[in-house]
């Protein structure tokens, strides 16, 4: 049988993310705006306690909330339950998803992307979900910003000298930067990177939008402001001043092709099997493949993370 070497994931089970912050009220709002009006399936991907979760579903006739923590998605799940919304719930290493290609129509995707040590492998496997004209929306947080450069600059001032764990914020690629921290680290990727990423893995960039701390809570907070702050955004989205003063950016992507007409009615229909990619069987409480991979089922909770 094969085997599947076990993901470097960082370990959040001990952390309470139940958080409420202004940063949510932009979300909610890039949600409403940015996204489809409908879609048949939509994955909120890296969940956490399904934050988002409510107002994704008002966008989605069938809703997949996945997340690496069972602490975090027995949250989401009682969240869902209590709100009375009808979700499925999936535990899953994003760069190994259960689902069948060319299946999935929306994925909304923050506050996950700064935890990809490998971002490559893990855009290439999203896409590899996404069905031709589906919509991804995500954020992550720049490198090559100034915020990031006096991080940087403090650092060394402070006597740290890693430049393999903390190189300068310009270098083309992945930035660690919290190096303090071997087991939760975060990584910063600069725009170029990112963009190229996005090329090579069919996705076209069909909006873009940036914060920069008071600038983007109080233009999302305040009507008055958002016109002039969105003409701005659209004004710099390219430019090098934009790419040098946000480094919190979010993006709504596309996938190139089109769609295929394939349709998934059900969940069953539209998993497969994260290791060699079979048809996915349930019984019960168990979930195996036509290569005998074995995964369980949990008070409701598909697990896919190791299989047996």
């Amino acid at each position: 049988m094969e085997t599947r070497t076990p993901p470097d994931i960082p370990d959040y089970e001990d952390r309470d993310f139940v958080i409420e912050d202004a940063e949510a009220d932009m979300e909610f709002r890039i949600i409403h705006e940015l996204l489809p009006p409908f879609s048949r399936w939509t994955v909120d991907l890296g969940c956490g306690y399904g934050r988002l979760s409510a107002a994704l579903s008002r966008k989605s006739g069938k809703l997949i909330l996945v997340d690496y923590s069972m602490t975090g998605m027995k949250r989401a799940r009682q969240k869902m339950l209590d709100d009375g919304i009808s979700a499925s719930f999936l535990l899953a290493d994003i760069s190994h998803l259960p689902f069948r290609s060319d299946s999935i129509d929306t994925i909304a995707m923050f506050r996950v992307f700064h935890h990809f040590n490998d971002p490559a492998l893990a855009i290439r496997e999203i896409v590899r979900c996404m069905r031709p004209s589906g919509h991804i929306v995500f954020n992550y947080n720049s490198s090559d910003n100034a915020s990031m450069m006096l991080f940087w600059l403090k650092h060394r001032i402070n006597g740290g000298n890693n430049h393999q764990k903390f190189p300068f914020p310009l270098m083309p690629g992945t930035l660690r930067a919290n190096p303090e921290d071997d087991k939760r680290p975060i990584y910063f990727q600069t725009h170029s990177t990112l963009r190229s990423l996005m090329k090579q893995n069919g996705l076209v960039q069909s909006h873009g939008n940036f914060h920069s701390g008071m600038l983007g809570k109080v233009a999302f907070k305040n009507g008055f402001f958002q016109d002039a702050v969105r003409d701005l955004q659209t004004r710099m989205l390219d430019k090098w001043p934009s790419r040098f003063l946000f480094p919190n950016n979010y993006v709504l992507c596309r996938k190139e092709g089109r769609n295929n007409g394939t349709q998934f009615h059900n969940l069953e229909d539209l998993l497969a099997c994260p290791v060699c990619s079979e048809t996915i069987f349930i019984e019960g409480d168990s979930m195996e493949c036509a290569n005998g991979h074995r995964f369980t089922i949990s008070d409701g909770i598909y697990d896919f993370r190791n299989p047996s």
